[in-house]
């Protein structure tokens, strides 16, 4: 199946037929050719929908008014897997690169008004955030959210850059960013119209001091795990944070003074063959470390033949 689209996960054959009989009552049709994967597949204005044999249905990407129609027949009778509540402004925090050797760690927080959560959904719900993608991937998403920043939603997004990062530590960092974005983006909102959603990175200090003043004061509050996948906030948050991470290695890439022989550090992340090959090669020219490296990270560290430092909070953050 193409990515992109809308997806439907672990249907019943009972729930398969429910939706098929919808989209029968919006004027679908069947079409010809079903591979031998496919239960059925119908076409109702214009939009194409397939369920699978293992219990998926499928909407291939298509824009438009016809499309958020389908989508949301089908969304009336199976459960979306994100939570939902009945407040006025969905508000989620996301970062990406924290955990690379190289160029800053990307902290986003957006602002999704209810009433357009469910076109969020749609634009994002089977989105993957946590893989690596091909270049382009987070751009199409990104450019599919700007429409509705006319229409009420709001996104911040910061830097930690690798300076900072070498010097403190890198949870204290997020805990003091995040407050900040939350800070800016429900500033003018009534606390009790607002529910704020981030991952559990193990939030302390002034951003936990800030969700815990929201929950007095009326907000719904819920820190988990895997959150993007749980809060579309979560995951739009997270589509910011990975389409801002992309420029910086688009930038790190780009300058000449830091390649070797043509050769960049890729996406700066240690696992990855072509950042590994970047890393050897520098090192074996003896020159200083290019500046988005962050020195204080285990694989720079053994290298350089350096013991770890327990790196301190950073100010203002108090625990």
């Amino acid at each position: 199946m193409v990515r992109g689209g809308r997806k439907w996960a672990n249907l019943t054959e009972e729930a398969c037929a429910d939706v098929y009989e919808i989209l029968g009552l919006l004027g679908a049709t069947s079409a010809n050719g079903l591979s031998q994967h496919e239960r059925w597949r119908v076409v109702v204005r214009g939009v194409t929908v397939a369920a699978y044999r293992n219990g998926t249905i499928y909407m291939p990407p298509k824009p438009g008014a016809d499309s958020m129609l389908v989508s949301a027949a089908i969304e009336e009778l199976v459960s979306t897997p994100f939570v939902g509540t009945d407040r006025t402004f969905l508000v989620g925090f996301d970062e990406s690169g924290k955990s690379e050797i190289a160029g800053a760690t990307v902290v986003a927080g957006v602002v999704v008004p209810n009433q357009v959560a469910h076109e969020v959904e749609h634009l994002l719900g089977t989105s993957e955030t946590k893989t690596h993608k091909q270049p382009g991937y987070f751009d199409r998403l990104y450019e599919g959210m700007i429409p509705l920043l006319d229409r009420g939603v709001r996104m911040a997004v910061r830097r930690i850059q690798p300076d900072l990062i070498d010097s403190y530590n890198v949870t204290g960092l997020l805990d003091v960013t995040y407050a900040e974005l939350a800070r800016e983006l429900i500033e003018g909102l009534p606390v009790d119209t607002v529910r704020l959603a981030a991952d559990d990175y193990g939030i302390r200090g002034p951003f936990k001091r800030f969700l815990d003043d929201a929950k007095r004061q009326g907000g719904e509050v819920f820190i988990a795990t895997k959150a993007d996948d749980r809060f579309i906030e979560v995951r739009a948050a997270s589509i910011f944070a990975r389409h801002e991470r992309e420029r910086v290695v688009e930038e790190m890439n780009a300058d000449e003074r830091w390649q070797i022989n043509g050769l960049g550090i890729g996406a700066g992340h240690w696992g990855q063959p072509d950042t590994l090959a970047w890393v050897t090669a520098w090192k074996d020219t003896r020159a200083d470390w290019p500046p988005f490296i962050r020195r204080s990270a285990k694989p720079i560290r053994n290298l350089d033949g350096l013991t770890r430092v327990t790196k301190p909070y950073p100010p203002g953050h108090a625990l």
